[in-house]
Protein backbone atom coordinates (compact mmCIF):
# COMPACT_ATOMS: atom_id res chain seq x y z
CA UNK A 1 0.00 0.00 0.00
CA UNK A 2 2.83 2.39 0.86
CA UNK A 3 4.54 1.76 -2.49
CA UNK A 4 1.27 2.42 -4.30
CA UNK A 5 0.86 5.65 -2.33
CA UNK A 6 4.36 6.70 -3.42
CA UNK A 7 3.49 6.04 -7.06
CA UNK A 8 0.32 8.09 -6.69
CA UNK A 9 2.35 10.95 -5.22
CA UNK A 10 4.78 10.77 -8.14
CA UNK A 11 1.80 10.95 -10.50
CA UNK A 12 0.44 13.92 -8.54
CA UNK A 13 3.67 15.80 -9.26
CA UNK A 14 3.33 15.05 -12.96
CA UNK A 15 -0.22 16.38 -12.79
CA UNK A 16 1.06 19.43 -10.86
CA UNK A 17 -1.09 18.70 -7.80
CA UNK A 18 1.58 20.12 -5.54
CA UNK A 19 -0.59 20.78 -2.49
CA UNK A 20 -1.49 17.10 -2.35
CA UNK A 21 2.16 16.09 -2.46
CA UNK A 22 3.20 18.59 0.21
CA UNK A 23 0.41 17.34 2.45
CA UNK A 24 0.86 13.61 1.92
CA UNK A 25 4.57 13.01 1.25
CA UNK A 26 5.74 13.70 4.83
CA UNK A 27 3.07 11.37 6.24
CA UNK A 28 4.04 8.60 3.84
CA UNK A 29 7.72 9.11 4.66
CA UNK A 30 6.84 8.44 8.32
CA UNK A 31 4.85 5.37 7.31
CA UNK A 32 7.78 4.02 5.29
CA UNK A 33 10.10 4.51 8.27
CA UNK A 34 7.68 2.63 10.55
CA UNK A 35 7.75 -0.20 8.01
CA UNK A 36 11.58 -0.16 8.11
CA UNK A 37 11.66 0.94 4.46
CA UNK A 38 14.13 3.80 4.71
CA UNK A 39 14.65 4.22 0.98
CA UNK A 40 10.90 4.54 0.47
CA UNK A 41 10.85 7.32 3.06
CA UNK A 42 13.67 9.09 1.25
CA UNK A 43 11.87 8.80 -2.07
CA UNK A 44 8.83 10.50 -0.53
CA UNK A 45 11.13 13.25 0.71
CA UNK A 46 12.54 13.59 -2.83
CA UNK A 47 9.02 14.25 -4.07
CA UNK A 48 8.45 16.86 -1.38
CA UNK A 49 11.77 18.58 -2.10
CA UNK A 50 11.13 18.61 -5.82
CA UNK A 51 7.76 20.26 -5.28
CA UNK A 52 9.42 23.01 -3.24
CA UNK A 53 11.85 23.52 -6.12
CA UNK A 54 9.00 23.64 -8.64
CA UNK A 55 7.10 26.28 -6.67
CA UNK A 56 10.21 28.42 -6.23
CA UNK A 57 10.88 27.75 -2.55
CA UNK A 58 14.58 26.89 -2.92
CA UNK A 59 15.50 27.43 0.74
CA UNK A 60 12.85 24.90 1.77
CA UNK A 61 13.98 22.48 -0.99
CA UNK A 62 17.54 22.79 0.32
CA UNK A 63 16.35 21.94 3.84
CA UNK A 64 14.55 18.84 2.60
CA UNK A 65 17.46 17.66 0.45
CA UNK A 66 19.96 18.28 3.25
CA UNK A 67 17.82 16.04 5.46
CA UNK A 68 17.66 13.47 2.65
CA UNK A 69 21.45 13.40 2.41
CA UNK A 70 21.86 12.98 6.16
CA UNK A 71 19.34 10.16 6.29
CA UNK A 72 20.67 8.48 3.13
CA UNK A 73 24.16 8.54 4.63
CA UNK A 74 22.90 7.05 7.90
CA UNK A 75 21.17 4.14 6.14
CA UNK A 76 24.08 3.78 3.71
CA UNK A 77 22.03 4.42 0.58
CA UNK A 78 24.82 5.60 -1.71
CA UNK A 79 22.50 5.92 -4.69
CA UNK A 80 20.06 8.25 -2.94
CA UNK A 81 22.86 10.16 -1.24
CA UNK A 82 24.47 10.81 -4.63
CA UNK A 83 21.18 11.98 -6.12
CA UNK A 84 20.46 14.19 -3.12
CA UNK A 85 23.88 15.81 -3.33
CA UNK A 86 23.44 16.40 -7.06
CA UNK A 87 20.18 18.22 -6.36
CA UNK A 88 21.90 20.37 -3.75
CA UNK A 89 24.49 21.33 -6.38
CA UNK A 90 21.73 22.67 -8.61
CA UNK A 91 19.86 24.45 -5.83
CA UNK A 92 22.91 26.23 -4.44
CA UNK A 93 23.99 27.21 -7.95
CA UNK A 94 20.57 28.72 -8.60
CA UNK A 95 20.87 30.68 -5.36
CA UNK A 96 24.27 31.97 -6.44
CA UNK A 97 26.22 30.08 -3.76
CA UNK A 98 28.78 28.68 -6.21
CA UNK A 99 31.30 27.73 -3.54
CA UNK A 100 28.81 25.50 -1.73
CA UNK A 101 27.53 24.11 -5.04
CA UNK A 102 31.08 23.02 -5.91
CA UNK A 103 31.54 21.46 -2.47
CA UNK A 104 28.45 19.33 -3.03
CA UNK A 105 29.59 18.51 -6.56
CA UNK A 106 32.91 17.19 -5.22
CA UNK A 107 31.00 14.90 -2.86
CA UNK A 108 28.48 13.79 -5.49
CA UNK A 109 30.88 13.02 -8.35
CA UNK A 110 32.58 9.91 -6.89
CA UNK A 111 29.26 8.58 -5.61
CA UNK A 112 27.59 8.94 -8.99
CA UNK A 113 30.58 7.18 -10.54
CA UNK A 114 30.40 4.42 -7.92
CA UNK A 115 26.70 3.83 -8.57
CA UNK A 116 27.20 4.15 -12.33
CA UNK A 117 24.47 6.78 -12.57
CA UNK A 118 25.47 8.03 -16.00
CA UNK A 119 22.53 10.37 -16.41
CA UNK A 120 23.32 11.93 -13.05
CA UNK A 121 27.01 12.16 -14.01
CA UNK A 122 26.23 13.94 -17.26
CA UNK A 123 23.95 16.43 -15.53
CA UNK A 124 26.46 16.99 -12.72
CA UNK A 125 29.30 17.65 -15.18
CA UNK A 126 27.02 20.06 -17.01
CA UNK A 127 26.28 21.85 -13.73
CA UNK A 128 29.98 22.00 -12.89
CA UNK A 129 30.54 23.55 -16.31
CA UNK A 130 27.88 26.15 -15.57
CA UNK A 131 29.47 26.92 -12.20
CA UNK A 132 32.94 27.22 -13.74
CA UNK A 133 31.56 29.49 -16.44
CA UNK A 134 29.83 31.69 -13.86
CA UNK A 135 33.14 31.93 -11.99
CA UNK A 136 34.91 33.06 -15.17
CA UNK A 137 36.86 29.80 -15.61
CA UNK A 138 36.23 29.26 -19.33
CA UNK A 139 38.79 26.45 -19.69
CA UNK A 140 37.33 24.57 -16.72
CA UNK A 141 33.84 25.12 -18.05
CA UNK A 142 34.74 23.72 -21.47
CA UNK A 143 36.38 20.68 -19.90
CA UNK A 144 33.26 19.98 -17.81
CA UNK A 145 30.89 20.60 -20.71
CA UNK A 146 32.88 18.24 -22.94
CA UNK A 147 32.74 15.56 -20.23
CA UNK A 148 28.98 16.05 -19.97
CA UNK A 149 28.69 15.88 -23.74
CA UNK A 150 30.66 12.62 -23.96
CA UNK A 151 28.53 11.07 -21.25
CA UNK A 152 25.28 12.28 -22.85
CA UNK A 153 26.24 10.97 -26.26
CA UNK A 154 27.30 7.59 -24.85
CA UNK A 155 23.99 7.10 -23.08
CA UNK A 156 21.93 8.53 -25.92
CA UNK A 157 20.30 11.53 -24.28
CA UNK A 158 20.00 13.47 -27.52
CA UNK A 159 18.19 16.46 -26.08
CA UNK A 160 20.91 17.01 -23.49
CA UNK A 161 23.62 16.44 -26.09
CA UNK A 162 22.12 19.07 -28.37
CA UNK A 163 21.75 21.55 -25.51
CA UNK A 164 25.34 21.00 -24.38
CA UNK A 165 26.56 21.56 -27.95
CA UNK A 166 24.80 24.93 -27.91
CA UNK A 167 26.33 25.84 -24.55
CA UNK A 168 29.81 24.94 -25.81
CA UNK A 169 29.26 26.98 -28.97
CA UNK A 170 28.19 29.94 -26.87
Amino acid sequence: IARLAYQRLALAIEERRFDEVLESAPMWAIAFRKLHMGEGALKCMFLEGNVYREIGQLPRAIEVFTAICQEADSIRSVKLLAMGLANLVQFHRLQGDLKRALEYAQKALPLLQQTQNRIGLAKLRWAIGDISREQGDQAGALESYRGALRESEEIGTRGDSAAIHLVIAD
